[in-house]
């Protein structure tokens, strides 16, 4: 029996100095997810501290995972769905922008970004990666 070798992964041509492609949406504009789901955009954020304000532009995570409970559950005890917990386990509903962070105990958690005065959303955008030369 002789084995085909797997075909090469094609090669694109690298463009020099292609930036992101980025459609910058408003903040007052929320982000289409679906309920249940998150998903990753960049958002640029207006920092005030000490007089000096600058921008900064990093990834988030727009969530949209409210609490819900069965029509038989008047009482709200057990919700259903996929949902988000706090520290002590309780269900929480989490609507809106968060960062993805790391936790020595479990892989991961998502914590809400306050906006105000000092941290200004002004933009978001769903971000479309540039072609890259892949090679095997």
């Amino acid at each position: 029996m002789q084995l085909t070798p797997p075909p090469k992964a094609p090669t694109r041509k690298l463009v020099k100095n292609q930036k992101p492609i980025v459609d910058w949406q408003p903040p007052e504009k929320t982000p289409d997810v679906k309920k249940g789901e998150a998903n990753s955009f960049w958002v640029a954020v207006r920092r005030n501290h000490n007089g000096s304000s600058w921008d900064c532009i990093f990834d988030a995570q727009y969530v949209n995972k409210p609490l819900e409970y069965a029509s038989d559950d008047p009482d709200k005890e057990e919700p259903i769905g996929d949902y988000f917990e706090d520290s002590d386990g309780m269900p929480v509903s989490a609507i809106g922008w968060h960062n993805t962070l790391n936790h020595p105990e479990y892989s991961s958690y998502y914590e809400p970004i306050t906006f105000d005065e000092n941290n200004v959303l002004v933009g978001w955008g769903k971000y479309l990666k540039p072609d890259f030369p892949v090679k095997p």
